[in-house]
């Protein structure tokens, strides 16, 4: 659900916050107490909600606002004609010289000033048409508090503040993020249909990244789209890596890597380096690590040489010669 918080700043500070609900405006209207972060050293109590709209009031057949609980709020709705809730609660004088009156206002203390002593409520507003953050994104707003003072004084004072809406925030987007990963393969290696094992112990690449959400964060679930320079689509693509060798790179992060012959030159126990790198879904990149082992055949690549195959003997000539062998 989409939603916006501000300040209504002056000698007591209130927030607000509005959200999205089911097509609805969701508002939750409180004064800021000791403690908290903005707190002025003083506190009211809310009486009413003033506010304009970006869009013309006049076309809605109607509006309500409905607190938590249930009860029914008095809400008036007139285009630019709203200061005065009555019983006192209005925000005439300086507060709408300089707003201008008021789109909507809504009566929150309905036990009358000084009664209820209401520092927080939530109410929805509901209309015949959706109603979004859009609809109140930077317009004025007003607040009438009575009962302003010192938490612990007389509290006889009041208050009529202004302040301004947001722009509509910009939705999360999620942050895929790819971490390197570490593969190793023999010098003989070549393409033979079974995938290579990474240090997460899978054989895609894709099982250690993650995508960051504005709720956590989770497993990446999409998809590689380059390896290199190279596209990944539904084909696998080659590509050879920073120190030789090649690797072939699946959609779903499944590898499978060739020597390609480059680390005959590896003695038992020897490794060498080779690096590739991959590209998934919001262009973040991560390296896969390959190191090459030296083979432990000693007939084999970067063994002690090729000792061929073994001789072949000929069958003893039959001879009366005894020096003919």
């Amino acid at each position: 659900m989409a939603s916006m918080d501000f300040i209504i700043s002056g000698d007591v500070a209130v927030a607000v916050t509005v959200t999205e609900v089911d097509g609805n405006l969701e508002f939750t209207v409180r004064v800021l107490q000791p403690g908290d972060d903005g707190y002025t050293g003083q506190i009211g109590e809310i009486n009413g909600l003033f506010f304009d709209m970006t869009g013309d009031v006049d076309a809605f057949a109607s509006i309500t606002a409905t607190a938590l609980d249930g009860t029914v709020l008095a809400a008036t709705a007139d285009e630019a004609s709203v200061s005065d809730l009555g019983g006192g609660i209005n925000m005439n004088g300086s507060a709408i010289s300089e707003t201008g009156k008021f789109d909507i206002g809504v009566l929150l203390d309905k036990t009358g000033l000084g009664n209820g002593d209401l520092q927080e409520i939530t109410f929805t507003l509901d209309a015949d048409a959706e109603l979004t953050l859009a609809d109140v994104a930077l317009q004025d707003f007003g607040v009438r508090l009575t009962s302003v003072g010192d938490p612990d004084g007389s509290r006889d004072g009041s208050l009529k503040l202004t302040g301004s809406a947001p722009e509509v925030p910009e939705e999360p987007t999620d942050l895929n993020l790819a971490n390197d990963d570490f593969v190793f393969v023999g010098a003989d290696a070549v393409f033979d249909g079974e995938f290579e094992f990474t240090d997460s112990g899978t054989t895609t690449v894709l099982t250690n990244d993650i995508t960051e959400t504005a709720t956590g964060s989770g497993p990446y679930g999409g998809a590689v789209t380059a390896l290199g320079d190279q596209t990944v689509g539904l084909d696998p693509v080659v590509v050879e890596g920073s120190n030789g060798g090649l690797l072939m790179i699946y959609s779903d992060g499944t590898i499978d890597f060739s020597a390609n012959d480059q680390f005959d030159f590896l003695a038992d126990t020897e490794t060498a380096q080779t690096d590739f790198v991959y590209t998934i879904e919001g262009g973040d990149t991560a390296t896969i690590h390959v190191t090459v082992l030296g083979s432990d055949d000693p007939g084999g690549p970067g063994g002690e040489g090729d000792l061929g195959d073994p001789p072949l003997f000929d069958a003893p000539l039959l001879t009366d010669d005894p020096f003919a062998l």
